[in-house]
């Protein structure tokens, strides 16, 4: 689940270098890509996404000890 909120709070926070290396490791022309003009908010919400389901379960492991 830390893994989970950190790549959350890297596609909240730096939504552009975040999408920049997963085209880079994914392609291998990704500079040719072009990006959608509403890409970046989607990947800002699936950082906020990520990070609720982070610390939800974060605390939850917390309240069974």
């Amino acid at each position: 689940m830390y893994l989970l909120g950190l790549a959350g709070a890297i596609a909240l926070f730096a939504p552009k270098q975040a999408l920049r290396f997963s085209m880079n490791t994914s392609y291998e022309n990704s500079e040719t890509i072009e990006w959608k003009d509403g890409l970046v908010p989607v990947i800002r919400g699936f950082g906020v996404l990520y990070l609720l389901i982070a610390f939800n379960e974060v605390k939850n492991r917390n309240q069974e000890t």
